[in-house]
């Protein structure tokens, strides 16, 4: 599970909103996710963006690690709840 290619395109989706829902948290999530996998390109994407953001999403990517990407137990903050 570690196509950090895939997961650096992720990320840049999230954060361009080219294709998908613009959201800097998720982006982040999935380019902490590709450098954590060896991806070398995230790690322009990561430098900018707000570091509160970044700070709390490493740590989400962590458990989405440790937890072989179930998404649903990584902690990632619901969206949904205002």
């Amino acid at each position: 599970l570690g196509y950090s290619k895939a997961q650096y395109e992720v990320g840049r989706m999230y954060l361009t909103g080219i294709g998908i829902q613009q959201d800097y948290a998720d982006a982040v999530l999935w380019l902490v996710i590709s450098k954590k996998n060896g991806g070398t390109d995230a790690q322009r994407l990561i430098s900018q963006i707000d570091i509160e953001v970044i700070s709390e999403m490493t740590e989400v990517a962590e458990r989405c690690i440790l937890s072989n990407y179930n998404y649903t137990s990584c902690g990632v903050p619901d969206k949904s709840v205002k």
